[in-house]
């Protein structure tokens, strides 16, 4: 781990540190800083996880699509945890085989960004799927596995989502950041 990872794990510990004194919005307020202003994807994954989850101790309400959000600029910076985290999270709320797809493709990005965490939940997605589900996915995985394909793979999975599915409103947000940015 180089420096600068160890400084922005530094501080974000103490953004938990006043979370955990109870400066809840003190607390907040860094994180949200460092993950803003200073491009710091473990303060977003921190974030991802305590709206996704809400904590009664901290005095946090569940905000789902919030920290989808969180997880998701992590994700797309190529932040390992983040992108372990949005998949797990995807996965465990999955209606349909295409949002455990999506998901897959997440954990499968983590791994390759050095997850170990990521290959037990592959594993676990991999043995529910039949022969032909697993190739699917496999191929979903490799077609849009360049960052150059990620405005593509995006685009797909906002014009697939359903208005009553619970990604649609995060989606609309991130699709209108994903066509303006350039890749």
């Amino acid at each position: 781990m180089n420096n600068q990872n160890i400084n922005k794990l530094i501080e974000v510990r103490e953004a938990i540190n006043l979370l955990d004194k109870g400066k809840i919005n003190e607390g907040l307020s860094l994180l949200e800083s460092l993950c803003e202003n200073n491009r710091n994807y473990h303060a977003s994954c921190y974030l991802g996880i305590l709206y996704t989850s809400g904590s009664e101790k901290k005095n946090i309400k569940e905000d789902y699509t919030r920290g989808l959000s969180y997880l998701l600029k992590g994700a797309i910076n190529h932040h390992s945890d983040s992108q372990f985290f949005l998949g797990s999270i995807l996965e465990a709320r999955a209606k349909s085989k295409h949002q455990v797809k999506n998901a897959y493709l997440w954990l499968v990005r983590a791994k390759k960004n050095g997850s170990e965490k990521a290959e037990n939940k592959i594993k676990e997605i991999e043995e529910t799927l039949d022969e032909a589900h697993l190739k699917e996915f496999t191929y979903y995985v490799e077609e849009l596995e360049s960052i150059k394909d990620e405005k593509k793979y995006l685009n797909q999975l906002f014009s697939n989502l359903n208005p009553d599915d619970d990604m649609y409103e995060l989606m609309k947000k991130w699709k209108e950041y994903f066509n303006n940015k350039r890749i």
